[in-house]
């Protein structure tokens, strides 16, 4: 292949991760959380998610109402 037949590449195809120049550096106002405290959010945030059902909220906003169990009761 001679040159007239190559493409540059884009820069954003070159996985350099420094596509844009360096990440900015945070805000002086603001740390970046230590090893333990990422752990504690994760097990609040793992906790919150634990209970949640994404199929009792479906339910709850769907327009039809919900067809009823094998009992009578709304499901």
């Amino acid at each position: 292949m001679n040159t007239a037949e190559t493409h540059e590449m884009p820069a954003e195809d070159t996985p350099t991760g420094q596509f844009g120049g360096a990440r900015p550096a945070l805000p002086a106002h603001i740390t970046p959380c230590s090893a333990d405290e990422q752990a504690a959010h994760l097990a609040d945030l793992s906790d919150a998610l634990s209970g949640f059902v994404v199929g009792a909220a479906i339910r709850r906003h769907a327009k039809t109402p919900p067809r009823p169990g094998p009992r009578g009761e709304a499901a």
